[in-house]
C-alpha cells in the first residue's frame, strides 16, 4: 500500500464514519478498505516478483468497546496461527492494541475462493471472534483486531507473508495519535502502561513525535531453553521488572539483547 493510498484511506474512513452515523465503526473500516480492493483478482508469483502492491481483503474487524486506558496503541501483524502469542502480548499490555491477522487462501481459478477457502475463512473468523470476546472481559489490552486474507493463484505464494503490509494495516486501524509497532512474539514491559498514565510523559512524547522524532524500545530475549515453560516464566519475570531489576537479570545472563 503506497503512502498516498494510506492517506486517502484515512480521509475515506473519516467520511465513512460520518456517513454511517450509528453504524459500528468497524463496519465503516471494513467497507472503506474493501472498496479499495478488487474483489476478483488473485495474486500470482509474477505480481510478487514485479513488486506489485499486495491485494488484501478485509473479512471482518472487531473493535474493543473498552475505553482506552492510555493514549498509545501497540500495533502488530500476525498470521491466524499465532493467536496464542497475541494473547500473551495482550495480557502484558494494559493499553490499546491494534492487530492485523493474515490468512492466505488458494483461489479457485475463477476469482473466488471456493468451498475450502470459504470454510478456512469462516473458521478463522470464528477463532478471532472468540479470541476478541475473551479479551473484552479480561484485564488486559483494549483489542482492535481485523482479519485480512489474500487470494493467491500460485502455490508458492502460500509460503510468503506480507508482514510489512500487515503492519501498515494495524497502524491504519489504530485509534490513538501515538503508536508503537511491536512484533507479536514480544511482550510489553508492565512499567510502560504506568509511565503512559502520567500526563507529563504523554505530553513529552507528543511534542517529540510532532517534531518528527521516533523512540526505539529496547528488546530483550531469554536464552534458548528446552523447557518452554521455564523460558516463559523468565520472560514474564523480565516483563514485570523495573529497570534496575532488568539490569540484574542481564548481569546474570538470564536475559540478553
Amino acid at each position: 500500500m503506497t503512502p498516498d493510498r494510506i492517506l486517502a484511506l484515512f480521509a475515506l474512513l473519516g467520511l465513512a464514519a460520518v456517513a454511517l452515523g450509528a453504524q459500528e465503526p468497524a463496519s465503516s473500516y471494513i467497507s472503506c478498505l474493501n472498496a479499495e480492493q478488487s474483489q476478483d483478482k488473485q495474486t500470482v508469483y509474477s505480481d510478487f516478483v514485479s513488486g506489485k502492491p499486495v491485494r488484501l481483503r478485509l473479512r471482518k474487524a472487531w473493535w474493543s468497546e473498552k475505553p482506552a486506558r492510555v493514549p498509545l496503541t501497540v500495533t502488530t501483524g500476525l498470521t491466524s496461527s499465532r493467536l496464542e502469542q497475541l494473547a500473551h502480548q495482550c495480557a502484558s499490555w494494559r493499553g490499546p492494541l491494534s492487530a492485523a491477522v493474515y490468512l492466505v487462501v488458494k483461489g479457485d481459478g475463477k476469482g473466488g475462493v471456493g468451498p475450502e477457502g470459504e470454510k478456512a475463512l469462516a473458521d478463522a473468523a470464528d477463532a478471532v471472534a472468540t479470541f476478541h470476546a475473551k479479551s473484552e472481559v479480561a484485564d488486559g489490552c483494549q483489542l482492535d483486531v481485523s482479519l485480512l486474507y489474500e487470494v493467491v493463484a500460485d502455490d508458492v505464494m502460500t509460503l510468503l507473508l506480507p508482514i510489512n503490509t500487515m503492519r501498515n494495516y494495524a497502524l491504519l486501524q489504530a485509534r490513538t495519535r501515538l503508536v508503537a509497532m511491536i512484533d507479536v512474539d514480544l511482550l510489553v514491559s508492565s512499567s510502560l502502561t504506568d509511565w503512559m498514565e502520567v500526563k507529563d510523559n504523554v505530553d513529552y512524547l507528543q511534542r517529540e513525535c510532532a517534531a518528527k522524532r521516533v523512540f526505539v524500545l529496547p528488546a530483550f530475549e531469554t536464552p534458548r531453553n528446552p523447557d518452554a515453560a521455564a523460558a516463559h516464566r523468565m520472560a514474564e519475570q523480565a516483563v514485570a521488572s523495573d529497570k534496575k531489576g532488568l539490569e540484574a537479570l542481564v548481569s546474570k545472563r538470564l536475559v540478553h539483547q
